[in-house]
């Protein structure tokens, strides 16, 4: 497994089949976060692909991948994890806080600022 095809059929695998550990999960978004940091960073697009598939079937897992998608300065993800940061979803305190700082960050200077409540949610 190589490439983007790569990225794409291991978020297949792991992220989108049931049957997964979180630990295994949380082993897969730790090599992709390098890769797509520093090792590969071409295949960037398709590791910020398999974090939405992440999102979209394991969103207690969404603080996680938040640091990437801020550094990285992907702001489509907005609407989701405020959603997610919204409903709680078994969010221990520091994935609230990396939810509430990529929303924060992707915010620059609109209407709402994402400001984070000690309760965990958003206002």
């Amino acid at each position: 497994m190589t490439g983007a095809d790569g990225v794409t059929r291991l978020a297949e695998e792991y992220f989108v089949e049931p049957g997964r550990s979180n630990a295994e999960l949380l082993e897969i978004v730790k090599a992709l976060s390098v890769q797509g940091t520093g090792g590969a960073v071409e295949l960037r697009s398709a590791i910020v692909e398999a974090y939405g598939r992440l999102l979209a079937h394991h969103p207690e897992l969404a603080g996680n991948v938040a640091n990437d998608l801020s550094d990285w300065k992907v702001v489509r993800f907005v609407p989701r994890l405020r959603e997610i940061l919204n409903a709680g979803v078994g969010l221990d305190e520091a994935s609230r806080f990396a939810i509430a700082m990529y929303l924060s960050s992707a915010d620059q200077g609109g209407s709402s600022k994402a400001v984070f409540t000690r309760s965990g949610g958003l206002r």
